[in-house]
């Protein structure tokens, strides 16, 4: 069944999606809200309330009013969600995050902003973090070391850090090195010297 609701999701313009999901999440809800030809916020809308079902933007509660995913809202711009509690079909947006314009050439270009992932809740958006940090931590899995692990304190490092496909996941690191116990408790002035010869 057919379903709409108003929204607020934010651009840099009040019909204008960002170019960038960086400056989208840059600007987050400080951005400008995106609002109808009539001055209302904008709907998102679903024909159906069936898992997979596409989220578009809309002008009117009944769809007849799809917004085109071109110019402004062309595919492959960013519009800033931030928490909010939808209802209905749509649910309870509980992580700000920036969505990516997609289009639907089967229903006139139509921009849709996601999916429902079940019977009463969509997609949540993007996390901004992975705008900033595509790279971030992440939790350990496998092996807590690799074979060239560099280890001087006899202590596994589980922080593993995802840089891209085809490079290494572990980063060796040289943990500072203890010298002999008589030096140990001396002042870094005392034990190295600099000497000219």
């Amino acid at each position: 069944m057919a379903s709409a609701v108003e929204v607020e999701i934010f651009g840099p313009a009040r019909a204008e999606a960002y170019t960038s999901n960086v400056t989208c999440c840059r600007q987050a809800a400080t951005g400008t809200q995106i609002i109808r030809t009539d001055g209302g916020n904008v709907y998102l809308f679903v024909n159906a309330d069936t898992a997979g079902t596409k989220v578009y933007l809309s002008n009117e509660n009944d769809g007849s009013d799809l917004i085109e995913a071109t110019d402004l809202f062309d595919e492959g711009r960013f519009l800033f969600m931030s928490v909010q509690n939808l209802g209905g079909d749509f649910g309870n947006i509980t992580q700000a995050g920036f969505y990516t314009i997609s289009k639907d050439a089967s229903a006139g270009n139509a921009a849709y902003i996601t999916t429902l992932a079940s019977t009463d809740q969509m997609t949540l958006p993007t996390d901004c973090d992975l705008a900033f940090f595509p790279g971030r931590e992440s939790t350990p899995a496998g092996d807590e070391y690799s074979p060239d692990f560099t280890d001087n304190e006899l202590q596994q490092l589980i922080t593993q850090y995802k840089r891209g496909p085809g490079t290494e996941e572990f980063v060796p690191t040289r943990l500072t090195v203890r010298g002999p116990s008589n030096l140990r408790s001396r002042p870094q002035s005392e034990v190295y010297k600099v000497t000219k010869g």
